[in-house]
């Protein structure tokens, strides 16, 4: 395997026959050597006499590959900076929580934007400080939690293209899906709702459906839908979407943010199933609470009223035994009359 040494690189084949290319600056690192060459425009190499470097083929043939001082830097500087970003993890230790919204202070805290809201809650509460990374179109922050890398995406392509900013970044870390959960807002679910669903169609969220698009037709994607309905359908749909949620609902909504944050942590931990059928089944509407408790005084009230029959019918039910055993007390001591006389 070949080895970047400071102002040296060396490329070889390896048992595949194809080209590698690694390098060590304090530890051992490998690399695509065809990834590599693809991603940056600078990689330029001048055939010269046998010396610094060599490519192997098959054949022995040795070709000698050498960089100007001035074009390595650049290179090993982009190099060293995919490195630590993509710091290479096990699938099972990396987490991606994509939150959908769009760019921008007229969009801030509007109901489209639940999204980047519920991803700004986590990150602000792990210390992860967003930065902007142009390459994959996103705000993007980490943080360590339990052994796991969290990453939190907000793509800045607005949502209509939030698949491009998605797709970069499972190319860049080279993360499947199953390491992704989409949060995004629903009009279908009401304000106090959430749902977690594992794959299935966009349900008309079109951040959701340019992931799917990217992701050619691929649905296998972990989403969190926030509840931001009662949906108002038709055209105003899309100014029902866009405006903010009223001072009204405020407490509500505060709510709804630290349930979803509590349901992502869940799918972190424990899966997409654990998540689901933890959460899908709470609704935090007063009104949705308090037909709750009703529907829970009218079970106890049941359940009161099946204890206090049974408790009669189990008393009734001695006392005519006990009734039974003294006749036939009294009918034993008549006989034992009779045979006196």
């Amino acid at each position: 395997m070949g080895v970047i040494v400071f102002k040296h690189v060396s490329i070889k084949r390896n048992a595949g026959g194809r080209r590698a290319v690694s390098a060590r600056i304090g530890q051992f690192y490998s690399l695509n050597a065809e990834q590599t060459l693809s991603a940056f425009d600078l990689l330029i190499l001048s055939f010269m006499s046998p010396g610094t470097g060599s490519l192997r083929t098959g054949k022995k043939t040795e070709i000698s590959w050498v960089l100007k001082s001035v074009q390595f830097m650049q290179i090993l500087g982009r190099f060293l900076h995919r490195l630590k970003m993509a710091d290479p993890k096990d699938d099972n230790e990396v987490r991606v929580i994509v939150g959908l919204g769009n760019p921008g202070l007229e969009y801030a805290r509007t109901r489209h934007n639940m999204g980047f809201m519920i991803v700004d809650a986590i990150g602000t509460r792990h210390g992860a400080e967003p930065t902007t990374n142009s390459r994959l179109k996103c705000d993007f922050a980490k943080f360590s939690y339990r052994g796991k890398t969290i990453m939190l995406v907000k793509p800045m392509t607005y949502m209509n293209l939030s698949g491009q900013s998605f797709v970069a970044v499972k190319q860049w870390f080279k993360l499947p899906i199953s390491s992704f959960i989409v949060v995004h807002d629903d009009v279908a679910l009401p304000l106090g709702k959430l749902r977690v669903q594992n794959g299935g169609g966009a349900g008309g969220q079109h951040g959701v459906e340019s992931i799917i698009e990217c992701l050619g037709g691929d649905t296998t994607i972990v989403r969190l839908k926030f509840g931001v309905g009662p949906d108002p359908g038709g055209d105003r749909r899309a100014g029902y979407v866009l405006a903010k949620v009223p001072e009204a609902e405020q407490e509500l909504l505060a709510q709804c943010l630290v349930n979803a944050e509590k349901c992502i942590f869940t799918w972190i931990n424990e899966g997409a199933l654990a998540a689901a059928n933890k959460f899908n089944s709470i609704d935090l509407r007063p009104e949705a609470i308090a037909e709750a408790e009703e529907k829970k005084r009218q079970r106890e009230k049941a359940a009161q009223e099946r204890k206090e029959r049974f408790e009669k019918e189990k008393a009734e039910k001695k006392k005519a035994e006990q009734g039974g055993n003294q006749s036939e007390n009294a009918e034993g001591n008549h006989d034992d009359d009779n045979n006196v006389t």
